[in-house]
């Protein structure tokens, strides 16, 4: 039997000043249609801190193969996208 590595987990940080805003967090492909690897998470959020992981997989849990990915921020009045590079 093979044994399977366990996937190093990417960890996406924000915090939020003020009131309460509907933010969504996306693992996406660089790719021409710019299509959602993974939801990490879509709906309200309370101010403060708040931490995601994203664990390398897509949205039927598989991994996804090597390359350069993108976690993207968005909430109101922000939009921000950050870099991940997954290696093998």
């Amino acid at each position: 039997m093979k044994k399977i590595k366990k996937a190093r987990k990417s960890q996406v940080n924000y915090k939020i000043l003020g009131e309460k805003y509907e933010v969504s967090i996306n693992s996406e492909r660089v790719l021409p249609d710019g299509n959602v690897i993974k939801y990490l998470h879509t709906g309200p959020e309370k101010a403060g801190t708040h931490y995601y992981d994203w664990d390398g997989s897509n949205l039927a849990g598989k991994a996804v193969a090597r390359g350069m990915y993108f976690i993207r921020v968005v909430g109101n009045g922000f939009d921000e996208t950050r870099k991940v590079m997954v290696v093998k």
